[in-house]
């Protein structure tokens, strides 16, 4: 499967194909229908072969190409993120964002080719691109956000692939919240059913009322989390009976786990270290 949201550069334009997950432009915030519109229009006269090519062609604002590029979405013409918005900022700078005119020496195709010397620049850290991605997008698209997380040996955390291997054991996953649900026992007590993902699969887990009574306040949010229990399995079904679990890193809230990483990363250039004590 490949990650990450692109700018087509053949005709076709469909939410899933070739195992690949398609992301719409209707999901990058700040895109005009106008754009949208322009973007799918001109790319069924032909495929964009350029950058320079799509936002002369497409005509987007420097805030929409700006969003693009954050987005990842023209990550497929070969240049790095601080290379395209240079690129950007020289169309910009040149006056090629204004509206074509419709006679004179360049009538047919308004302005001459625009074709910058463009630099080579060093892409951004991981870290950074997948901020601005969660901006941009609302979510990560070139990477699972637990990339972004150095997970410590000394945890022994497996991968939800691996858990059919552990049935029995006690173990340790990390994983961002997808559903949860709280219910009611016969006896009243409350307990809760989690649904978990990490790169590899997503897993089930299950805070029995004591279990949940201890450690239910801390799921506040989307995560990551580390969770540590009995991996079992009934029938075709697996399942970690919870013992223990807390948040990974910093932070309770949504993403306030993920924002600590980013500070930290910023700051000094480390990724955070996880631990589970």
């Amino acid at each position: 499967m490949r990650s990450g949201v692109r700018v087509e550069r053949n005709a076709a334009f469909s939410p899933g194909r070739h195992n690949a997950i398609r992301v719409g432009l209707s999901h990058v915030k700040g895109l005009s229908k106008t754009l949208i519109g322009a973007t799918t229009g001109n790319r069924l006269a032909g495929r964009y072969s350029t950058v320079e090519d799509f936002l002369s062609r497409a005509r987007p604002d420097m805030a929409e190409a700006e969003a693009l590029i954050n987005s990842g979405a023209l990550d497929c013409f070969g240049h790095t993120r601080p290379e395209l918005l240079w690129i950007a900022r020289l169309w910009r700078a040149a006056g090629r964002n204004r509206p074509a005119p419709h006679d004179g020496l360049f009538a047919e195709t308004g302005q001459p080719p625009f074709a910058p010397d463009i630099p080579r620049i060093a892409d951004y850290p991981a870290a950074e691109k997948l901020r601005m991605e969660r901006e941009t997008l609302g979510f990560t698209a070139s990477a699972h956000p637990l990339r972004m997380f150095r997970l410590h040996p000394a945890d022994r955390i497996i991968h939800a692939a691996d858990l059919i291997n552990h049935v029995g054991e006690t173990v340790t996953l990390a994983g961002w919240l997808v559903t949860a649900k709280r219910t009611r026992t016969v006896h009243g007590q409350f307990m809760k059913f989690l649904t978990l993902e990490d790169e590899t699969d997503i897993f089930e887990a299950t805070l029995f009322p004591s279990v949940y009574a201890r450690y239910g306040h801390l799921l506040t949010g989307r995560g990551p989390y580390l969770v540590t229990g009995v991996a079992s399995q009934d029938h075709e079904d697996l399942t970690v009976t919870v013992e223990s679990v807390k948040p990974a890193g910093h932070g309770t809230g949504a993403w306030q786990a993920w924002d600590s990483v980013v500070s930290q990363f910023e700051s000094t250039g480390e990724i955070l270290h996880l631990r589970s004590e």
